[in-house]
């Protein structure tokens, strides 16, 4: 029993135990996958929304505008298209100036936006306060920016407010009635009647207006009743009053005419 024990030590065995930090690390193909994803999606992030790619460079306006709201659309260079939401913008600008009937911001990929600018289309002029503002055929009091792109804006027939009514720029100041009234007395009067107004004035209301005419009178009217009917008093009262008639017509009561 001594021998063995002594031939047991003389050759020992040994055994080795593997630690757990030397053990094989394996990364689970899907981690992989989303991390590369991951990778992609903020690699495209970036791009998309803080690289220059993206930022307005380029801004194309058709129409006119005034100092304030040119300014205010050069501000937006720089600004990136993608998150750029004109809506409430276009609204904003538009009531910038009164004369912008509409205003349309359209975007252009990569880095370009186009506004377009429709502005208002003056049909009488109306003077108050030794000013002379315009309107449109819905009504609507403006102030023109520029008159060049307006033709024959000289010929604009001018109705004179006595009364100095406060205004309000961009906002209904007479009814779409009263505009259809001035432009077809004015028609009527020069075509069937061969006379030339000077100028037409409102004296207390809306309801009527009085004008002076090249042949040395005075017509007034009244703009809510026919002006059919009314014409037709003054074509009767002309032919057979005309010699008579040194200072005014006055038409404003259906079925009678007074002159002076």
């Amino acid at each position: 029993m001594a021998y063995r024990r002594s031939n047991f030590y003389k050759n020992p065995k040994i055994y080795t135990v593997t630690s757990k930090n030397d053990q094989e690390i394996k990364i689970s193909p899907k981690f992989i996958k989303i991390g590369i994803i991951l990778i992609i999606v903020i690699l495209l992030g970036w791009f998309l929304f803080f690289s220059n790619y993206f930022k307005i460079k380029t801004i194309e306006i058709s129409g006119t505008l005034n100092p304030e709201v040119k300014n205010s659309i050069d501000g937006f260079y720089g600004k990136n298209i993608l998150t750029f939401r004109p809506g409430k913008i276009e609204t904003d600008l538009a009531e910038r100036q009164s004369s912008i009937q509409s205003l349309e911001i359209r975007r252009g990929l990569p880095n370009i936006l186009k506004v377009q600018v429709n502005v208002r289309t003056p049909v009488i002029g109306w003077k108050t306060q030794d000013k002379i503002y315009y309107i449109d055929q819905d009504g609507i009091i403006f102030e023109l920016t520029d008159t060049s792109s307006v033709k024959n804006i000289e010929t604009i027939p001018i109705v004179e407010d006595t009364k100095n009514i406060p205004i309000v720029q961009g906002t209904p100041i007479v009814t779409e009635e009263f505009v259809d009234f001035i432009k077809d007395f004015i028609s009527r009067l020069d075509e069937e009647q061969k006379i030339k107004l000077k100028s037409i004035k409102i004296v207390e209301t809306t309801f009527q207006i009085e004008s002076e005419t090249d042949q040395g009178f005075r017509i007034i009217l009244s703009t809510t009743g026919s002006l059919d009917n009314q014409m037709k008093a003054l074509q009767k009262v002309l032919e057979t009053k005309r010699q008579d008639i040194k200072e005014y017509v006055d038409l404003r009561i259906e079925g009678r005419v007074y002159y002076k």
